[in-house]
C-alpha cells in the first residue's frame, strides 16, 4: 500500500454494488471483512470513514483490488 491509501476516499456506492452483485448480503460480507456489520452499514450509509486496513479487509472480502473501492483522486502538484 502506497502513502496515500491513508488517505483515500471510499466510494460507498462501489462498495455497496460489489456487494450486491456478489450477492453478500451486509452481515455475509461485514462477517468476511471481520468488522460488524453495524460498521458495514455506516460505511455504506457514509456515515463513517472507515481506516485503510478496514477498506483492504473489505476489498479482500471482496475479491477486488483496494483501488476498486475508491475514488479516483489526483493531487494538484
Amino acid at each position: 500500500m502506497g502513502p496515500n491509501v491513508a488517505h483515500m476516499q471510499l466510494n460507498t456506492e462501489a462498495l455497496k454494488a460489489l456487494r450486491q452483485t456478489g450477492g453478500d448480503s451486509q452481515k455475509s460480507l461485514a462477517a468476511r471483512a471481520g468488522i460488524s456489520e453495524y460498521a458495514l452499514n455506516q460505511i455504506e450509509l457514509g456515515k463513517s470513514s472507515p481506516r485503510a486496513s478496514t477498506v483492504k479487509k473489505l476489498a479482500d472480502a471482496l475479491g477486488v483490488p483496494v483501488g476498486a473501492l475508491a475514488y479516483a483522486e489526483q493531487e494538484a502538484s
